[in-house]
């Protein structure tokens, strides 16, 4: 179960400090990712109207994958190697998310409507260029991916500068004949992780026109 669950328990600090079943934060979290992308590659198979939402934690640090999907050993898991890593992790990690949509059309009889977005962009990998370009770690944190496979729908009514706050609004509009009207695509940000609901929009600051 999830790594997550089991530190809100007394057995974590129990079982970490005993060797019975000797937890590993690392080969937890291969685990549960491997396991998602394996049971979001069945999704095809349960019978009925669906909606499927599934969350990976990655390219996330901890890297424990590299390109291959080789298990990342905690000593090279170093800020010095933050880039390197990154990297490779994200590699496998698009190799994963190829291979699962591959699978999920070749097994639906009708095809699925997917959105793939990321929460948030690689922030750390760029902060070096703030001296020379103001709000560069912004931009790269607050740019994301966010891909749609629209079926059957010639003009989707998709943009370049579509946020997710839209991304339901433009799917119920095109697919279930609602008319929600399209919030405007503003981006906020937080100052910390201690105050979550702090919210500066910084739309003005990070758009490229």
């Amino acid at each position: 179960f999830s790594t997550l669950l089991l530190k809100t328990t007394p057995y974590y600090p129990i079982a970490k400090k005993i060797s019975i079943g000797k937890l590993d934060d690392r080969e937890i979290k291969r685990k549960r990712i491997l396991y998602k992308f394996d049971r979001l590659s069945e999704m095809p198979e349960v019978e009925g109207p669906k909606f499927v939402f599934a969350h990976f934690l990655i390219p996330h640090d901890s890297y424990v994958f590299d390109q291959e999907g080789n298990p990342v050993d905690k000593s090279e898991d170093t800020n010095e190697n933050y880039v390197k890593n990154y990297l490779n992790q994200l590699v496998f990690t698009n190799k994963k998310i190829e291979e699962v949509i591959t699978q999920i059309l070749t097994k639906s009889e009708k095809t699925p409507i997917i959105i793939i977005q990321s929460d948030e962009g690689p922030c750390r990998l760029v902060k070096n260029k703030e001296a020379f370009e103001p709000n560069a770690s912004l931009r790269a944190h607050a740019f994301i991916l966010n891909a749609y496979l629209l079926p059957e729908i010639k003009s989707p009514g998709l943009y370049q500068s579509v946020t997710p706050v839209n991304s339901f609004r433009l799917v119920f509009n095109n697919y279930f004949g609602t008319n929600y009207e399209l919030l405007p695509d503003e981006i906020y940000t937080i100052p910390n992780d201690r105050l979550p609901y702090m919210y500066t929009n910084v739309t003005d600051k990070i758009r490229v026109e």
